[in-house]
């Protein structure tokens, strides 16, 4: 999981190659997402996720 920054998105994605060199698959864990592809030189930053911290407020 990666936290993919583009120019006026901040998603986390899982990335996949694409068929295209320069291109990449995002790939969202909710399946209601459609894939996504995209040029790798339209990836300003790009974050390793490592986990998470649910906070539950009761």
């Amino acid at each position: 999981m990666y936290l993919v920054v583009l120019d006026g998105y901040r998603v986390l994605k899982y990335i996949f190659p694409h068929a295209d060199p320069k291109k990449v698959v995002l790939v969202s864990q909710n399946k209601t997402y459609p894939d996504w592809e995209v040029n790798k030189e339209d990836i300003l930053h790009l974050f390793l996720v490592k986990g998470y911290w649910n906070q539950t407020a009761n």
